[in-house]
């Protein structure tokens, strides 16, 4: 049963007169009455008495106009809330962040965008684990490292410059390392167990496979032991900032940037048919790393050879 022929039906009904229809609904008065004889025809009943002057309800056609409306009402307010919710930001977010990156740095972001969009509830996940946004009823995910899946759709934040980093108690008894072949006389830790750091400093490059006693996907630890003054881990500028500002932390090799392909993203399933939650959370997230990303080292050329192609939007 055709929705449209029900909509015509009622509103016959209500006007008595087939050519007012016909005029509302931008079709013939033929047509109008063509569509009520189907409707009649697939529900077995004659809905209207005809006359050359006129036309009226059958009982039948009462009745069913009695049920037909409180369900085209419910219709018209079902369309009426999509309306709105596909041209205004509302409704749930479902965001998926890293956990060390949610608790430094996005917590007082998404704090700010709260207030700016009062209409959105937002519900944020805090996993290290990699999550496609669309298997995991995510509208985005922040990630942070290279990507390289295909399937993806992302928008790169900012660059996520390495770093290595000690303690002022781990410098004082072990030195303070001055050139990248110093790392071999240096407890160091890595998130990426046996794979080589490249510092990309023209004359100064050097590729230097550390022998790490430890190694963790997880960042907090390796930072947690490195203000311990345990070792020399590497990882991201960002989840260490404000232990090296507080002087808790000393960036190590300065003057040896760490090649990478690293960067914050955040993914989402589609640009095709985004709510305008998503449109303005992207946006608010792209002006908020906006300064972060001008102030962070680029990468060269070297950086990206091993980057597989991504779907990357640079608008939402």
């Amino acid at each position: 049963m055709d929705i449209q022929d029900l909509k015509i039906f009622a509103r016959a009904a209500v006007a008595s007169n087939f050519t007012s229809v016909a005029l509302e609904f931008g079709l013939t008065p033929g047509t109008i009455s063509k569509r009520i004889q189907q409707l009649e025809s697939e529900l077995g009943v004659r809905l209207f008495h005809r006359s050359t002057r006129s036309v009226a309800l059958t009982d039948e056609g009462s009745e069913l106009l009695t049920r037909v409306e409180p369900i085209l009402a419910s219709l018209n307010e079902a369309t009426a809330w999509l309306d709105r919710r596909t041209k205004e930001p509302s409704g749930l977010l479902r965001v998926a962040v890293p956990a060390a990156l949610g608790r430094s740095f996005v917590a007082n972001v998404l704090s700010g965008f709260l207030s700016a969009f009062p209409d959105i509830t937002v519900q944020v996940d805090m996993s290290d684990r990699h999550v496609h946004p669309s298997d995991g009823g995510y509208d985005v995910a922040i990630r942070m490292g290279a990507l390289t899946d295909s399937e993806q759709v992302a928008r790169r934040l900012a660059f996520d410059t390495q770093v290595l980093v000690a303690s002022p108690a781990y410098l004082a008894r072990n030195g303070v390392p001055a050139a990248p072949d110093d790392l071999s006389q240096h407890n160091c830790f890595s998130t990426n167990e046996g794979l080589p750091l490249v510092f990309a400093g023209g004359a100064q490059s050097a590729t230097i496979r550390v022998k790490s006693r430890l190694s963790s996907t997880d960042p907090e630890l390796l930072l947690r032991l490195a203000l311990d003054g345990e070792g020399v881990p590497h990882g991201s500028e960002l989840l260490v900032a404000d232990e090296v500002s507080a002087g808790r932390l000393v960036r190590l090799l300065p003057d040896f940037p760490i090649a990478t392909n690293s960067a914050i993203w955040v993914v989402y399933p589609s640009r095709r048919h985004m709510l305008p939650k998503v449109r303005v959370l992207l946006d608010y997230l792209t002006e908020r790393f906006r300064p972060l990303d001008g102030a962070r080292q680029r990468p060269s050329q070297t950086d990206r050879r091993n980057v597989t192609p991504l779907k990357v939007a640079t608008k939402g």
